[in-house]
């Protein structure tokens, strides 16, 4: 981009790379171009509704040869003083252009951006053209200025900094579809109103009071045959179950996020995705534009978020599972990635990972919700991480060999295996990041760790579930949203596994043979030496999904299993300690 200040001499253009990384969205900044039906007439440049009135427009105009990264061939700036400004580009010649331009907010002349390396100030590109996960492409931009005839363009730009028991009857299962089919139907469009559940089998612990939050995709049909290509790309619902005096109360919200609003604007299926191209016409920006907020939540200081992979947590009202908004936890981290499954320590101290590609930032946040620091590390490379693990001194970064250098939708086809690299773990100091050493294991995926502790020694011990290799890349769940169970490969049998990483030389793998995932541990043994994880288990033959809960006592090798029978469809768990005693209640939830 290339900017020209009044009475200033020319600026250093800014590369095609510095000015259109992945940014994430807030405000809209309307722009209106008049081409002037003159040869090297004024371009004139009208911008409407801005939000900040400071610092300076600065722009640049592009031929074919150098919008993909090359020198704008003409440029301008204008002081912004006003919600309106315009601006006047001279000399142009009959032919076809395309306008990039950014809000220098703050006036310093550079286009800012986040420890990622994504920009934080508003931007546009002429003809409403959006990039997907990139800038706009040269063909969506372009316009004509001609000799005979003015064109009339509008374009959008967006800044990144003025953000803003029972199963009710009314999740009913698809007619025609099998019963398990019940676990892929859609919720509700206005979700669930609070309603007492029923009570199926059993009795309520006593002492067990408190509120469990459940987070997961929702959305997946519109209409008879529009189908979700993928169930990590469905809507996010959060459903509340509040227990107390032996019963229970549920309700559950959508979470309102850009891509659930213009899904349902449209009644259908539009935003790429983990396994979903999405619509040529979805405006993507930023990672927020599609973050479905459907994975898992927390709370921090008495505030819910839902999460997700790829962008920022969604804050919502804890009691009336309103939607907030997008949470920024520091005005130069606005939009940065929150990983679905952050750590908290015993006195309530939250970390958490942002990945993007080979970069992984590591936030702290404090017990009241304020950023105490965010750091930044590098894995050397895009490896998927979903899980990660820490001790009372340590942070693991499990780095497996499921590598996806272009990162494009949908995302999931851009995966390569490569498990002669082995599995390899990061150990950081808390305290230090620049205090790290690398261990090698054998190759091995895995979603979803336990816990980690040290031994007297320095001996890291981790429990995951870990594959032979990668699963999500088969299938994703498109036969199941069907209705379509076509069985399960003996070769996607996951194993219940110790990783032991000693102090030097390589992690070795302790195998249980125990076939299942998310493992769960004592919420006050996190960091700690233990002899207990429990974990889903149980593979009905004739549907997807697990039927039981399991646990393994490391020590003695053994373990417990519960099955709750094939006609139940067993969802992750949170172990609940009971008041002043050593012993605990699961907590299982279940259509």
């Amino acid at each position: 981009m290339f900017g020209l200040a009044a009475g200033k001499q020319p600026l250093t253009p800014t590369t095609e790379t510095e000015m259109t990384r992945k940014t994430l969205i807030a405000t809209a900044l309307c722009l209106t171009l008049l081409a002037p039906a003159a040869l090297a007439g004024p371009l004139t440049v009208t911008l409407e509704n801005i939000q900040k009135q400071t610092g300076e427009i600065r722009l640049g105009v592009y031929d074919a040869a150098s919008y993909e990264g090359g020198q704008a061939v003409a440029g301008a700036a204008v002081e912004v003083n006003a919600a309106t400004v315009s601006v006047t580009v001279e000399g142009l010649a009959p032919g076809e252009y395309g306008i990039k331009l950014f809000h220098d907010v703050n006036g310093d002349g550079e286009m800012n951006s986040n420890p990622f390396g994504m920009p934080t100030e508003p931007f546009a590109f002429s003809n409403n053209a959006m990039g997907r996960f990139g800038p706009a492409k040269w063909d969506d931009a372009r316009f004509e200025v001609t000799e005979d005839r003015r064109h009339f363009l509008t374009t959008s730009a967006a800044g990144t900094a003025d953000f803003g028991l029972g199963l009710s009857p009314a999740f009913a299962g698809t007619p025609a579809m099998p019963d398990w089919h019940l676990g892929y139907a859609s919720a509700p469009a206005g979700g669930f109103d609070p309603a007492p559940m029923r009570l199926v089998f059993g009795k309520v612990p006593e002492g067990l009071e408190g509120t469990l939050y459940r987070n997961g995709p929702a959305q997946f049909r519109y209409g008879k045959d529009d189908f979700a290509s993928h169930w990590f790309d469905g809507d996010g619902m959060i459903q509340r179950i509040a227990i107390a005096d032996g019963k229970a109360v549920h309700s559950g919200r959508f979470v309102q996020t850009n891509k659930r609003g213009i899904e349902q604007t449209h009644g259908k299926f539009m935003a790429p995705g983990f396994g979903t191209v999405g619509h040529p016409d979805f405006p993507v920006t930023s990672a927020d534009d599609v973050n479905a907020a459907n994975t898992s939540v927390i709370v921090i200081d008495g505030e819910l978020y839902a999460l997700w992979e790829g962008g920022s947590a969604i804050a919502l009202d804890a009691a009336t599972l309103e939607t907030r908004g997008v949470k920024a936890w520091s005005d130069d981290l606005a939009g940065m990635p929150f990983l679905a499954h952050p750590k908290r320590e015993p006195d309530g101290t939250v970390w958490n990972l942002a990945i993007n590609g080979r970069n992984v930032g590591v936030y702290r946040i404090a017990a009241d919700g304020s950023l105490k620091s965010f750091g930044l590390l590098n894995i050397g490379k895009a490896a998927y991480i979903h899980d990660w693990a820490m001790t009372d001194r340590h942070l693991i970064i499990l780095v497996q060999p499921w590598i996806n250098e272009a990162f494009r939708p949908p995302v999931v086809d851009g995966f390569e295996w490569r498990p002669e690299e082995g599995f390899q773990f990061l150990i950081v100091d808390k305290n230090d990041f620049t205090n790290r050493r690398w261990a090698q294991g054998p190759a091995r995926a895995f979603y979803h760790t336990g816990a980690a502790w040290e031994d007297a020694d320095g001996t890291i011990r981790i429990d995951a579930a870990l594959y032979k290799e990668p699963v999500l890349g088969v299938g994703g769940g498109a036969d199941e949203i069907r209705g379509v169970w076509k069985g399960r490969e003996a070769r996607f049998q996951s194993d219940l596994t110790q990783i032991v990483i000693p102090t030097s030389g390589d992690a070795r793998l302790i195998e249980t043979g125990l076939d299942g995932d998310f493992p769960q541990v004592d919420p006050r043994r996190h960091g700690l030496p233990r002899r207990l994880t429990a974990l889903m288990t149980g593979h009905p033959a004739n549907r997807p999904g697990l039927s039981a809960v399991s646990i393994h006592d490391w020590e003695t090798g053994t373990t417990d299993t519960f099955n709750f029978g094939e006609s139940r469809m067993v969802e992750d768990f949170l172990f609940v300690p009971k008041p002043a005693k050593v012993s605990g209640h699961t907590i299982r939830a279940f259509p």
